[in-house]
């Protein structure tokens, strides 16, 4: 095992946006560290491919997959009670799902992204999966975590940028990343009060 200080054999994470570049490397660090692995996404063909890639490289066994829309509060408390169902508990939460603005047109990047011209329907998107998706995830797996005193984990991915402003007029990543801070500061003392160790 590459990872032998951060052992997480018997561990369960779940990923938000699994399906994608990001999701698959924060699954296969965690598989290698011995993790079992929840991917979560919206496509279950993006899913299914997903997990056969990573099961060329890892036990099979330890990547389960579930459709999943963070926006949908009853969607994240149905897959959470299914995991329940099966015995599964989920030790960590990793909300990583986030939209990847497309270029439509023959705009480029920087003017579309531009705060005078993001549209307001790309941004209330970005809002509700990035941000208000990860308080949803955190507060149905973090809230259970809590429940049983066994505690949990629950990272946040967001990018440099919620640290430094970058030297372009991008509105939507940047506010994003931002606005998550605050929330992993926050969010994870509110749920797991009650424990101090997993």
């Amino acid at each position: 095992m590459a990872f032998e200080k951060f052992d997480l054999t018997g561990k369960v994470a779940l990923i938000t946006g699994a399906a994608g570049l990001l999701g698959m490397e924060h699954a296969a660090a965690l598989l290698e560290s011995g993790a079992t692995v929840v991917l979560t996404d919206m496509s279950t063909a993006a899913l299914d491919a997903a997990a056969q890639r990573l099961g060329e490289q890892y036990d099979r066994a330890r990547i389960l997959t579930a459709v999943m829309d963070v926006s949908d509060p009853a969607v994240i408390e149905g897959v959470a009670q299914k995991l329940r169902d099966q015995g599964v508990r989920v030790d960590i939460l990793v909300n990583n799902a986030a939209i990847d603005p497309k270029v439509k047109g023959d705009q480029g990047v920087m003017e579309t992204s531009r705060l005078e011209h993001f549209p307001l329907d790309q941004w209330n998107l970005q809002v509700t999966v990035g941000l208000t998706g990860a308080f949803l995830c955190s507060q149905v797996f973090g809230s259970a975590m809590s429940r049983d005193g066994k505690g949990g984990v629950i990272l946040n991915i967001a990018s440099d940028l919620s640290v430094f402003a970058p030297d372009a007029p991008d509105s939507s990543t940047s506010s994003m990343t931002t606005s998550c801070v605050p929330h992993t500061r926050c969010a994870p003392m509110a749920c797991l009060r009650r424990t101090n160790s997993w």
